[in-house]
């Protein structure tokens, strides 16, 4: 009778096992890959600027290299990159061939400009109210940062917080950035 208990044990923990493993490889098929898929690898400026609107920060010449982060107040991953972002903005190498571009989805941007105020940013805010752009590229969560070519092609998206001030994050950009135009910026 002892070894039909153990056994039974032996069964039960193998049970267990294949249904946590089974589970496991549902999770990272269904959860792994973090990353938006995007609706589109393209996306058209002048439709990115005018469905938003400016509430702070310099305004920008985006005619070249765009770094447009979707964020949000309420989000506090969002707000802990916010500063980070800045630091790229303020110390970037690449003068007028790149800018950083902030969506907000917030509603109102009167909370947006008082947040923008006590941390001085000089990066240029904008708020997408009705999520029009981030409904139609597919972003779901926040913060979300795309990459976008002076050709208006989508180079890489980063989803979630990103240490946008750590000198390996520009070094990367600046692959980036060379790669898809053959220039070293």
């Amino acid at each position: 009778m002892l070894k039909l208990d153990i056994n039974s044990s032996k069964f039960a923990a193998a049970g267990i096992l294949s249904i946590a493993a089974a589970f496991l490889i549902f999770a990272l098929s269904e959860y792994g890959d973090r990353a938006p898929k995007l609706a589109t690898d393209y996306i058209d400026r002048s439709e990115l600027l005018s469905q938003t609107s400016y509430f702070a920060g310099d305004r920008q010449d985006h005619r070249r290299w765009i770094l447009a982060n979707f964020w949000a107040s309420w989000c506090a991953p969002c707000r802990e990159e916010m500063p980070l972002l800045e630091t790229l903005h303020r110390e970037h190498p690449w003068g007028a061939d790149f800018s950083i571009l902030t969506l907000s989805q917030d509603q109102d941007a009167n909370p947006l400009k008082a947040y923008w105020n006590r941390y001085r940013f000089k990066m240029e805010g904008r708020i997408d109210t009705n999520q029009f752009i981030s409904i139609n590229l597919n972003i779901e969560a926040y913060p979300a940062t795309i990459l976008i070519s002076p050709d208006h092609e989508i180079v890489k998206i980063w989803p979630g917080i990103e240490d946008w001030s750590d000198i390996e994050m520009t070094h990367e950009l600046s692959q980036l950035m060379s790669k898809s135009t053959g220039d070293s910026l």
